[in-house]
């Protein structure tokens, strides 16, 4: 009889609902635990091995007798075998990432599943307004790719993810075009290129662990104002900036809302 596979499941406890789709969310420097589990229909022994996209892998073996490797032919032992695992990590850097964990039993089958991660950073030193990040994407700084105090390439990476409108209606390719987005020179769709602006901003605090997902940001900028969280605030901003029909006093409306989020919070 042939080897079968096994399978393997990923826990998606705590995933956010972004714009291109389910993804962990987790922070630069906080120890993060990820768990799953497999199942071999036959007695083998089974490895799990855990990828983050950057941290180093992680490699944990479940052993069908509890102490040992499974001798050839497999037996012996419980049928089927299952077996759970967790995998702790820490980010050092801002970005997308992908936690991959492969089920592996000892006759070299595998199989593996996924899930993105996107990581924010530690910073979370108050909300920044829109003209602070026209300073850290303009041609004078520095945007080395990982790297300096702001990891804006990072941040990129989380906004294209997070966001329904960069880059798949507006294109964030590289800080160059960020900045073309924040500068909002003059435009046929003044109003549009505004809420733009301020909703690119917007989602580079979130990017930056200014703003939390399910943070409460007063809708109207000021400290006595209903509030949304960050997460709902922001797919109402988008809905009008994906219509292009929207009316200019609904783009007025969004460019209040992202603003609001961009007011300096300390």
């Amino acid at each position: 009889v042939g080897n079968v596979v096994p399978t393997v499941f990923l826990s998606h406890a705590g995933a956010i609902s972004y714009g291109d789709g389910d993804a962990f969310s987790g922070r630069v420097g906080v120890p993060q635990t990820h768990a799953g589990s497999a199942n071999d229909v036959g007695s083998d022994d089974l490895v799990f091995t855990w990828m983050f996209g950057g941290p180093a892998p992680q490699t944990h073996a479940y052993y069908n007798n509890g102490v040992s490797p499974d001798p050839a032919p497999s037996s012996l032992g419980t049928f089927p075998f299952a077996a759970s695992d967790t995998a702790e990590v820490t980010f050092a850097l801002p970005g997308a990432y992908v936690v991959r964990v492969t089920a592996s039993d000892d006759d070299s089958a595998a199989i593996s599943t996924e899930l993105p991660k996107l990581v924010v950073d530690s910073t979370g030193d108050g909300r920044r307004t829109k003209g602070w990040w026209l300073s850290r994407y303009g041609p004078a700084s520095a945007t080395t790719a990982g790297v300096g105090p702001f990891h804006e390439i990072g941040y990129l990476q989380i906004v294209r993810f997070a966001s329904r409108v960069f880059s798949e209606t507006v294109v964030l390719a590289d800080p160059a075009a960020a900045y073309a987005v924040l500068k909002t020179e003059a435009s046929p769709d003044q109003h549009r290129a505004a809420a733009l602006a301020e909703a690119l901003a917007a989602w580079l605090n979130y990017a930056r662990g200014n703003v939390g997902w399910e943070e409460q940001v007063p809708t109207g900028g000021g400290t006595n104002a209903p509030t949304l969280a960050f997460g709902v605030l922001m797919a109402r901003v988008e809905a009008t900036l994906l219509d292009p029909n929207a009316t200019r006093q609904a783009l007025q409306d969004a460019h209040k809302l992202a603003a609001g989020v961009n007011t300096p919070s300390g």
